[in-house]
């Protein structure tokens, strides 16, 4: 099984297979390409979730609802977002949330989820580009297109306790604005950082951290971008400048 994307919020934790993450400090969720897995760290055997092809046609996204237990995933070729209510549970239940119903959208890239506001926010790949809207998930009918871009935007994430949105660029580029798309800006460049292009961005809600990353790296920063530093690399003998030398050789969570 091979994990799509990340779920939030929570703790991301690289494994060989790809990249999984923490519903709770005792599960992790894991988006494979028709199906979400839910194992309890206690547990020896994963409780493999209801969702089948009757469910999803392909996986795109994920992202969780941690004081609710729900999970919300995309259907990449419908356009569909469905909710799991009480996942992991014997009573799970899985229903359709909506369908994005935007004419010119061929795709849900990634999705993230607000919980303060209850909002789902998502990636968009339309005609003109890709944009970045919300909807609420109680009221659906409640939505906003935020961003709009020509070039590829690869991932979303927020740092919902500081009002931030990030997402990653096709040039490995991270841009930030606010919740309400806001003040957009570019914080974190490839072209200027050796070339390392950034792929997924996470955060810990409890610290102005941004943990950043790479094809071969994990990068820590602050919310501005500033002072990229290693946090942990997958290449023990690469050359790299002393800006980018391995200064923590595992996650400290």
């Amino acid at each position: 099984m091979k994990p799509v994307c990340t779920c939030r919020p929570g703790q991301v934790v690289r494994a060989d297979s790809g990249t999984v993450c923490t519903i709770s400090p005792s599960a992790l969720i894991i988006a494979t390409s028709n199906s979400i897995v839910y194992r309890s760290l206690e547990a020896s055997v994963p409780y493999v979730s209801t969702i089948s092809q009757s469910y999803v046609q392909q996986t795109s996204s994920l992202a969780v609802n941690a004081p609710q237990n729900k999970t919300y995933y995309s259907d990449g070729i419908s356009n569909e977002v469905f909710v799991i209510d009480k996942v992991g549970t014997d009573n799970e239940q899985v229903q359709q949330l909506f369908r994005e119903k935007l004419g010119n959208a061929s795709r849900i890239v990634d999705i993230a989820y607000d919980w303060l506001e209850g909002r789902l926010y998502y990636v968009l790949h339309i005609q003109e580009g890709y944009t970045i809207k919300w909807r609420n998930v109680n009221e659906l009918l409640d939505q906003e297109v935020l961003v709009t871009e020509t070039e590829p935007i690869t991932s979303l994430w927020l740092h919902v306790n500081y009002q931030f949105m990030y997402y990653t660029m096709s040039d490995g580029s991270v841009k930030r604005c606010t919740l309400e798309g806001k003040g957009c800006k570019v914080i974190y460049s490839a072209i200027l950082n050796g070339g390392y292009k950034v792929h997924a961005v996470t955060s810990d809600p409890r610290e102005k951290t941004l943990y950043l990353s790479t094809s071969s790296s994990v990068i820590k920063t602050d919310m501005e971008g500033k002072d990229p530093i290693t946090h942990m690399s997958m290449i023990k003998s690469s050359p790299v400048s002393q800006q980018w030398q391995l200064l923590e050789t595992h996650s400290t969570g």
